[in-house]
C-alpha cells in the first residue's frame, strides 16, 4: 500500500475543508417563521464573530491518521498558512503540500507540481469558496449541528451531495469556549479518520504571497 498516495488524496479533499475551520459557518433564519430560541447561539455567534476577524493564520499542526487497515494510526505534523479571502497552504515539508492560491488549486510530491486534482476537490474548493466570502450555509450539499461537549463546542457539517458522500461521512471541529478559536478538526468516513489539532497559532501577521504561489 503506497501510503503517500493516500495522504496526497487526503491532502486533495482535506485541504479546502480545513478552511471551514477558519471562516465564519453563517447561520440562516427559517423562511416563513421565526427562529426558535437557541441556547447554544451565543457561542456560535462567538466562533462567527472570532473567524471574521482573522485576516492571516500561521499556526502548527498535528496529524492523526486512523486507516482501518493498518493496526496502528499514522502520526505526521506541520504547518498551516491561511490568507483572506481564498489563500491556504498545508505544509508537511517543503517538497508535500497542498495549495488553494491565485494560481489555483494543487498539490506538490516530491517538489513536483500536480496540476490534475480531483473532482472532488474542484467541488468542495468551490464550497468553501463561498464560506470564506460568509456566505450561508450550503444547505443543498450540507447539514449543520452545533453544541457544547466536553471539549468545549463542537460544530458537526454532514454532507447531503452523493459526490461528496462518497468520500466523507462528516467534519467534526472542536472550538475553545473561551476564545472561538478552533482546537481540532476531524475527517470521517467509514472506518477511517484523521483528527487535525492545531497549536501556537499567530493570526493578522504578514504573510509573503509566495507562500501561496
Amino acid at each position: 500500500m503506497n501510503f503517500r498516495k493516500i495522504n496526497l488524496r487526503l491532502i486533495a479533499v482535506f485541504l479546502p475543508l480545513a478552511v471551514l475551520a477558519f471562516l465564519p459557518l453563517s447561520s440562516e433564519k427559517l423562511s416563513g417563521a421565526e427562529q426558535p430560541a437557541d441556547p447554544d447561539k451565543p457561542m456560535y455567534d462567538k466562533i462567527i464573530a472570532t473567524a471574521k476577524a482573522v485576516n492571516t493564520l500561521e499556526c502548527n499542526f498535528s496529524e492523526t491518521k486512523t486507516i482501518a487497515v493498518l493496526a496502528n494510526p499514522i502520526y505526521r505534523s506541520g504547518k498551516l498558512y491561511y490568507r483572506k479571502p481564498n489563500n491556504m497552504r498545508w505544509e508537511y515539508s517543503k517538497k508535500e503540500y497542498g495549495v488553494c492560491g491565485p494560481k489555483g488549486n494543487y498539490m506538490v510530491r516530491d517538489g513536483k507540481r500536480d496540476n490534475g486534482g480531483s473532482r472532488a476537490f474542484a467541488m468542495i474548493s468551490r464550497i468553501t469558496t463561498s464560506f470564506m466570502n460568509g456566505s450561508p450555509i450550503d444547505r443543498k450539499n450540507f447539514s449543520l449541528n452545533y453544541h457544547p461537549d466536553r471539549e468545549g463546542f463542537v460544530v458537526v457539517l454532514m454532507p447531503k451531495n452523493p459526490k461528496i458522500k462518497a468520500t466523507l461521512d462528516y467534519i467534526m471541529m472542536h472550538f475553545d469556549t473561551q476564545s472561538g478559536y478552533i482546537k481540532s478538526f476531524e475527517m470521517h468516513h467509514q472506518n477511517d479518520a484523521t483528527k487535525i489539532t492545531f497549536s501556537n497559532r499567530q493570526t493578522n501577521q504578514q504573510l509573503d504571497d509566495d507562500i501561496f504561489e
